[in-house]
């Protein structure tokens, strides 16, 4: 019997290029979604979010695992890391929560890690949106752990992420959220040295991420990562205000999905209290991303003049 196959195992290399890995190779993206890398292809694994609309602008749901084959049938694959990013407000620990819930609900443990809301925080809004979070806790379904950030050490961190994921056995990882991570570790002058690694340490274990991103910006012109985390992420999810009528609403679009493709439209976004769904897309406007859209045709001049606000288009509920 043959002995096994050293590439069947987790890549722990987080890095963009897998410099140190002899099967993973930047993957880039062929028709159909799939990935070619040096001659295999990869195949994205994806865990669906049960949220009505999201599955359909990510492919499928969140990417979980990408698996390679070789030309020798050898199998390897390197886990996923998504990160949310938007404004104060926006839904993205919504958002990751769901991932969380979605995986308790299936059996799947998952693990929070917290710097801006506490734990009792946390269970109390999970409760208003119909998520046990305090009963999958005690059947460790669910591990949320807090940290305030003037009490956060790198190095510990890193020693408690990797101690947490092995009993636990979580499949899922939260940060929420790596704008706050990086400012309480900024002090140490390695913030994103400590957060690769704590990536890093999420891939080696196999469990798939999802971190928020907080920006300042909450419309017009914002930058894709904040502080510049975008080159170990694999999927970018961006969270924006759209003014509407004179009312705010959300818009959610896909920005990067490492080897798998994706929708590239705007849509808007609907969270309510029990409920989060991902709706039709804008139609008839432009400039939707900088927040204040326009109809298609009109002059940009009018908005200064005082002319009327854009209208929603019509939208299937």
């Amino acid at each position: 019997m043959p002995g096994p196959d050293p590439h069947e195992s987790t890549c722990h290399v987080g890095k963009r290029r897998h410099d140190n890995c002899g099967t993973c190779k930047e993957i880039k993206t062929s028709e159909g979604g799939a990935a070619v890398v040096a001659g295999r292809k990869a195949r994205i694994g994806r865990i669906t979010t049960d949220i009505r609309g999201l599955d359909v602008i990510l492919g499928g749901g969140f990417p979980d695992r990408s698996w390679l084959r070789s030309n020798a049938g050898r199998r390897h694959f390197c886990t996923q890391h998504t990160m949310v990013q938007g404004g104060t407000g926006t839904g993205k620990s919504t958002l990751a929560m769901n991932f969380l819930a979605e995986g308790a609900r299936k059996g799947e443990p998952g693990l929070m890690f917290t710097l801006e809301e506490t734990r009792e925080q946390i269970i109390e809004t999970g409760s208003s949106r119909g998520w046990p979070l305090a009963q999958w806790d005690k059947q460790d379904l669910l591990r949320i752990v807090y940290t305030s950030p003037v009490e956060l050490a790198g190095d510990a961190l890193l020693q408690q992420a990797k101690d947490l994921v092995e009993q636990l056995g979580a499949k899922r990882v939260v940060i929420d959220s790596i704008a706050a991570l990086g400012l309480s570790l900024a002090i140490e002058g390695r913030s994103t040295e400590l957060i690769y690694a704590l990536v890093k340490t999420f891939r080696a274990k196999g469990a798939t991420t999802v971190a928020t991103n907080e920006v300042p910006e909450l419309m017009g012109t914002a930058t894709i990562s904040g502080e510049g985390y975008s080159y170990f992420v694999d999927n970018i999810i961006l969270l924006r205000y759209v003014e509407l009528e004179s009312h705010l609403e959300l818009a959610i679009t896909v920005l990067k999905m490492r080897g798998s493709g994706h929708e590239r439209v705007l849509r808007e976004l609907k969270i309510t209290g029990d409920s989060i769904a991902v709706l039709e897309p804008f139609l008839n406007l432009r400039g939707v991303l900088s927040g204040i859209p326009i109809p298609e045709g009109s002059n940009p001049e009018s908005r200064k003049e005082g002319g009327a606000s854009p209208r929603r288009s019509e939208t299937k509920k």
